[in-house]
């Protein structure tokens, strides 16, 4: 049984500006597995590296990200100033300049990453399948492609994305709000019924069984978000194949020792 891979939750966002190249960079650095972001889309039609559907926490602003251009979105950019302010004991002035990337943009900073990259697909369902035909523009043909992972809760988005792009690699996510055992035993089902190369779920959903009948499935199973280096044995005995993390220096000094 081997050492899971370790995944870079938006980043090393523990210590850096969620979902920035900066953030990427220092997960580069510390030596990741993979790393993981999320993609929204722009009134006009940009894919953007981006968790939230509004402008709320970071800019004080109830604004929808979906609602503005992305030259209009260049405005409220300041996510290192937001993080220095909200974090004030890991501000740092290299991250005052960190903006809100394209796709295109982290994919290019990424050109001789060898790991994973995980995009999860963010909005609703009708959102996810708009963005979807814009990623296909971005990614296929990328020569990154076969090292990205596409991922999402809408288990319909991830089914029709194997339509819209056929030799994707997808990944089915579980959120712990799956809380009865009834529901968590049709979490193997529902994704296969998505056709979901992987399954993405909680740490409070995963068990030793589990993993085992996920596994026996034909499925490689990701845990999420975890910063406690425990989980490094956890996830060995378990079988976990892979850890996300906000602080995946942590975790790969844990695996390393």
């Amino acid at each position: 049984m081997s050492f899971p891979l370790i995944i870079a939750h938006r980043g090393v966002s523990a210590v850096a500006p969620e979902n920035t190249i900066i953030s990427f960079k220092k997960a580069l650095e510390a030596g990741v597995d993979g790393i993981e972001c999320d993609i929204r889309l722009t009134k006009d039609g940009i894919p953007i590296i981006f968790h939230d559907a509004t402008l709320k926490r970071m800019a004080n602003l109830p604004v929808y990200v979906s609602k503005l251009s992305f030259d209009e979105l260049q405005k409220f950019q300041r996510i290192g100033a937001w993080f220095n302010r909200r974090f004030p004991t890991k501000a740092s002035k290299e991250f005052l300049d960190e903006k809100i990337p394209t796709l295109e943009e982290l994919l290019d900073f990424l050109k001789g990453f060898r790991g994973k990259i995980y995009l999860e697909m963010k909005g609703s369902e009708k959102e996810t399948l708009a963005l979807l035909e814009k990623v296909k523009c971005v990614t296929e043909g990328n020569h990154l492609f076969h090292q990205i992972v596409f991922k999402s809760f809408s288990l319909g988005a991830i089914k029709r994305l194997k339509d819209v792009i056929p030799k994707a690699r997808t990944a089915a996510l579980f959120a712990p709000k799956i809380a009865t055992f009834t529901m968590r035993t049709k979490i193997i089902q529902r994704a296969k019924e998505s056709n979901a190369d992987e399954i993405s779920i909680h740490y409070s959903l995963a068990t030793e069984r589990f993993v085992k009948d996920a596994k026996a499935s034909g499925f490689y199973v990701v845990t999420w978000t975890v910063d406690r280096p425990i989980w490094i044995q956890k996830a060995l005995k378990m079988g976990i194949d892979a850890l996300i993390t906000n602080n995946p220096a942590k975790l790969i000094a844990e695996r390393n020792r």
